[in-house]
């Protein structure tokens, strides 16, 4: 249903009716931003890449080929621009950890004690470090399948892959981050 919702609005905004385009960010903002923030671990960053897709989408629109699969499409540019902002980060010399350090990106502040707070904290950066240095390849499946809750179809559909392939990158993505973790999380 949603998809062909979508298609209908793209079919609308190619033939003049652009305002319509807003139907689209408002379905799908949160969907950009919450991916945006998973790859680039700064609130105020993710807002922008997200908007900074938004208007690529809009820009591009008539390049998308199936207008059914435009969740996919809208996933890979803000992937895209998520890496063209890390790119450019480590350009101007600024590190993805002081990025998380100063928006508390990955920690949850609920009622703990300072000690368990800490090691959560600590916990959680050594595994966002330990995703983060993950090929682009092995990141974008763990993200897809563990933090956005995709399935094998759905990832298949975003990278280009086969439900074999799907299942192969996840089953080593994950070795690889079971032996950058190993003995600091539990099993």
């Amino acid at each position: 249903m949603r998809r062909k919702e979508d298609a209908r609005v793209v079919g609308e905004v190619l033939a003049g009716e652009t305002e319509n385009f807003r139907f689209l960010v408002e379905r799908y903002q949160r969907f950009a931003i919450g991916l945006a923030f998973g790859m680039v671990s700064n609130e105020a960053a993710a807002n922008d890449v997200a908007q900074e897709s938004f208007v690529k989408a809009f820009e591009k629109l008539n390049k998308l080929e199936d207008p059914m699969k435009f969740h996919s499409w809208l996933y890979g540019i803000i992937k895209n621009t998520s890496f063209g902002y890390l790119r450019n980060l480590k350009k101007r010399g600024i590190s993805l950890d002081s990025l998380i350090e100063k928006s508390g990106a990955i920690l949850d502040n609920s009622e703990s004690s300072a000690d368990d707070l800490m090691i959560r904290e600590q916990t959680n950066l050594t595994i966002r470090k330990a995703i983060d240095s993950l090929g682009d390849k092995y990141r974008d499946v763990i993200m897809l399948f563990h933090f956005y809750s995709k399935s094998y179809e759905e990832i298949g559909a975003i990278l280009g892959l086969e439900h074999k392939g799907v299942d192969s990158r996840l089953r080593r993505a994950r070795l690889q981050l079971k032996e950058k973790l190993k003995g600091i999380v539990n099993e």
